[in-house]
């Protein structure tokens, strides 16, 4: 299994495909990670294909946080 560790200290759980330019798909709110398994199989014979499972979703280590979570903190992550 793979993390990446944000700057606030949450592991996020990643999977990634292939190489060459990277994509990354990001999951909406009723799905995770595994939403975007065939995409990654596709796009990863050409490309480096990168999923994450977003903060509150399965497979992520995440200490109780009491404000709120910046949207720039996405970019950081990767």
């Amino acid at each position: 299994m793979a993390f990446a560790t944000t700057d606030d200290g949450v592991r996020l759980y990643y999977e990634e495909t292939g190489s060459g330019a990277p994509i990354i798909f990001v999951h909406e709110f009723a799905g995770d990670h595994r939403s975007w398994e065939q995409q990654l199989q596709h796009f990863g014979r050409r490309y480096r294909a990168i999923t994450y499972a977003a903060r509150g979703y399965r497979r992520q280590t995440c200490r109780r946080i009491r404000r709120p979570i910046a949207r720039t903190a996405l970019p950081t992550t990767f």
